[in-house]
């Protein structure tokens, strides 16, 4: 048993229903994607402007191991020497001071060691961890995260720093051999009893995410709002033309039929031809068919009436057979009661011949 009709939505509601989920659907994916691949991006560009440094200061760190200790030993050997001269980590922290580098709102930069000489230098707990793998596992060089702190997003860089070389030795092996300066510059604890190949250093680098992030919502939230505006304009120019071309015509077409199935004298009526060729070949069909069945009703009108005619004829024609009938059975029995009265009043024989 079929459903009420009217119970059922109509096809346009359904149309434009379907419609506008499917364009916010689409909205909502789009607002997304754009939204993850710009934070991807931030979290690219991180990584270049961390490996940037790194790799500016790794090479800063190996000019100064690899060509001016080597060529300054031997001159500062046997006279006064200053430490600062022939440190590498003091020489990048003093030029990143003196051209602010590092001017980035919560940009953290750092160059660790365990038992550093200066304590600014000493490894947290989570640095301390990230050297102790370096030298546990050679091939171990970067390490880098996504980490919050203080409720708020980082990109955080770890990187392999200064490995100890038999000429590092000589200012941080044994404090007894040191040049002169340096115990009594740091003391005879920190900094010494280095061995070769050890990885004693390492640099840290946290880029503030945050800032990026929040751009990307931003963004994400202006190209909500016009996707969304795109989305009504869109809309409602569909529904515009949806209802004129489509859905008027539909309505028109089911109210004409509806009114020819309850009111017959409108049997015959045509439609305005839309300007769809579906629909317009639909009404076509439709006013033919309508045309149609007012022919074939007026056929069958006259039928019935020249049928009616014909049985009113019979009727009259068998109606007067009857009168006929009864005429003469009134003749026969008028004649049977007129030789019942002769037979009975006559005393002799009656002999009849044919």
């Amino acid at each position: 048993m079929s459903s009420n009709p009217k119970s059922r939505w109509k096809l346009s509601t359904i149309s434009n229903v379907t419609l506008l989920l499917l364009y916010l659907v689409g909205a909502v994916v789009i607002v997304a994607l754009v939204n993850v691949n710009t934070k991807q991006q931030a979290l690219r560009n991180a990584e270049l402007y961390s490996s940037m440094i790194l790799d500016r200061n790794v090479v800063t760190h190996s000019f100064f191991n690899n060509v001016l200790k080597t060529s300054l030993y031997d001159l500062f050997k046997e006279h006064f020497f200053e430490p600062t001269w022939l440190s590498s980590t003091f020489a990048i922290n003093s030029v990143a001071s003196d051209y602010d580098l590092f001017t980035q709102k919560d940009l953290y930069y750092k160059e660790f060691s365990i038992n550093a000489r200066n304590p600014i230098h000493e490894a947290s707990p989570t640095e301390r961890r990230f050297i102790e793998r370096l030298n546990a596992n050679p091939n171990l060089i970067t390490e880098s995260a996504i980490r919050e702190y203080e409720h708020e997003p980082f990109f955080t860089v770890m990187r392999r720093g200064q490995v100890v070389k038999e000429e590092c030795l000589f200012c941080h092996g044994d404090p007894q051999e040191a040049p002169p300066g340096i115990v009594e510059h740091y003391g005879s604890e920190n900094g010494f009893y280095r061995k070769p190949g050890q990885t004693i250093s390492a640099i840290s680098i946290r880029i503030p995410l945050a800032m990026a992030y929040q751009d990307a919502n931003h963004f994400s939230f202006k190209l909500s709002g016009f996707l969304l505006a795109l989305l009504l304009t869109i809309f409602s120019f569909q529904y515009i033309v949806t209802r004129h071309l489509l859905f008027v015509p539909i309505d028109t077409l089911y109210r004409k039929a509806k009114r020819i199935a309850h009111e017959p004298e409108h049997l015959g009526d045509a439609l305005p031809i839309p300007s769809g060729r579906e629909l317009a070949e639909l009404v076509e069909a439709f006013n033919s068919m309508s045309a149609g069945l007012l022919r074939h009703q007026d056929s069958l009108e006259q039928t019935i009436r020249e049928r009616t005619t014909e049985l009113e004829e019979a009727n009259q024609t068998l109606h007067d057979d009857i009168e006929i009938r009864k005429e003469v059975e009134h003749t026969l029995e008028q004649l049977r009661h007129r030789n019942e009265m002769i037979l009975n009043t006559t005393s002799e024989g009656i002999l009849g011949l044919d």
